[in-house]
Parts: C-alpha cells; structure tokens; sequence
C-alpha cells in the first residue's frame, strides 16, 4: 500500500506538470522523484493505461490528445486524501487504536470490506438508551471518522432510512455472504423538509454568525424578529443547532423535527437524570 501510494502521488504529479505545460523529460522526472528512468516508462504506461495520453515526445512529457475531465477526477479523488491528509488519517488511526486496544484492526478492515464489497453486516450493538446489546443486520453504505470516533452509516434490514452507528459501540462483527445493490451516498441523505424558523428580536444580530446552512431566505417582521425559511433534512446536527438557541428560536416547519428534538432531549434525560 505503501508503495502503491508514492507512485499514485508521482505519476499524477507528472501529469499535472505535462497538463501545465512544463518541459520536463523523463530524466528530469527521475531526478526530481529520486527514481530510474525506466520507473518513469512505467508511470506513462499506467497512465495511458487509463487513456490518459500522455508521451515523451522530443525528450519531453506531455499530454497529446483528448483527456476527459473523469479520468481526472478519478486520479485527484485519491491523490488529495493521500498528499494531503495521510498524517490527519494516521492519527486517527492512532486514537482509535488507543481506545479499542487489538479490536480497532478488525473492526475497521471488516467494516471496510462490507462498504466497498456491498456486504450485509451483522453487528452486536451496545444500545446506551437502554443498557442492552442487540442484534443487527445492516447495509453498510459509509464509513468515516468523527473526531476520535469511527460511525458507519448504514440501513437496518427492512428498514429504509439511512441511521448512524458508532463503531465504539459494536461489540461483534459478521460480514454475511449476502449482498445489496450499490447505494450512492449521495442520494442516501434523509428526507429534504421546508424549514420555517422563528428567532426573537433579541438575537437578530447573532444569526449570520450561527447559520451553518447555504441556501435560506431571511425576512425581517414587523416586531423586529427574523423568519429563516430553507430546504434541509433532519439531524442531529440540525437539531443540536435548535437546541442551542434555548427559547430564543420557534420551529414553525415541520412538526417532524418537533418530534425529532423532543425525541433527542428526552432520550438524554432519561440518561443523565438529575440527582
């Protein structure tokens, strides 16, 4: 893997200096990367490969043809994580190799194998809410880090909504030979609402800092209070948000994310009752 990854990153690199214009030849490129020559043949080969049209023509690298903007995109969709954020992703390898002692290795790798296989999972699952262990099946659609944690998004059997389970919280793990159709995550996201909010006067000029959300439309009423009105899903985060403005907000659309933080603040209230 390791190997794999510092030619990724050379040879889109070489590309990105063809595309640029630069007049570098092969033996340039060997210089620059500390490799032979014949490594560099190898690197046009792999990228012609991927109908890149890329040659040394008069000792010089450069793209001679039609390039489509997808092959692009596939080779920058793996470059960026691995020049940029390897350090970031061992770290958090190592968090979580703190918390999970042994058991982070074949979490990860197996949960990893059921998201890019399109394996059914069966998970044993700590529920906090109320003390148990259950017993899951799931599609497993995503797997990514939050912080010092590791959440899979996935569908329960028979279900259809896509739900978030954390990997702190899996105590066993069965890929299944059984498998889903391919789910694009980006069309996983929940249910898009009208969302109507109503702010107080008194925090009119605390709103701009505090809208995390891209598109909205923002009316000023008479009695000096705002009215936000924008497309979103439910979630967690949307609801933390109106939560966070304590009695200064007022859901007016939809009664569903009414029930949803209702929902929230009692589940954490029958976890943490005052004494």
């Amino acid at each position: 893997m390791i190997s794999y990854s510092i030619d990724l990153i050379r040879r889109t690199e070489i590309l990105a200096f063809a595309l640029n214009g630069c007049q570098y030849s092969k033996e340039d490129y060997a210089q620059k990367y500390k490799v032979q020559s014949i490594t560099i043949d190898r690197d046009l080969r792999f990228l012609r490969d991927k109908q890149i049209p890329i040659h040394s023509r008069k000792n010089i690298i450069g793209v001679f043809g039609e390039l489509t903007s997808e092959k692009l995109k596939e080779l920058l969709s793996e470059y960026v994580p691995l020049k940029l954020y390897s350090n970031d992703f061992s770290n958090q390898i190592k968090s979580i190799s703190k918390i999970y002692k042994e058991h982070f290795f074949g979490r990860l790798v197996l949960l990893s194998i059921a998201v890019q296989n399109h394996n059914y999972i069966k998970i044993k699952y700590r529920r906090r809410d109320i003390n148990q262990e259950l017993d899951y099946i799931l599609k497993p659609v995503r797997l990514l880090n939050t912080d010092k944690n590791w959440i899979i998004h996935a569908i329960k059997e028979n279900h259809e909504f896509l739900q978030t389970f954390y990997l702190s919280r899996i105590t066993h793990i069965d890929i299944l030979n059984k498998k889903f159709k391919n789910i694009p995550f980006s069309r996983e996201n929940n249910t898009i609402y009208k969302m109507v909010f109503q702010f107080k006067p008194e925090v009119s000029r605390d709103i701009n800092e505090k809208i995390f959300f891209d598109e909205f439309e923002l009316e000023e009423l008479k009695d000096g209070s705002i009215r936000i009105v924008t497309n979103l899903p439910i979630s967690n985060k949307l609801a933390s948000w109106c939560i966070s403005w304590w009695s200064e907000i007022e859901v007016i659309e939809p009664p569903k994310l009414k029930h949803y933080i209702a929902e929230m603040i009692q589940s954490f209230q029958s976890n943490n009752k005052l004494v």
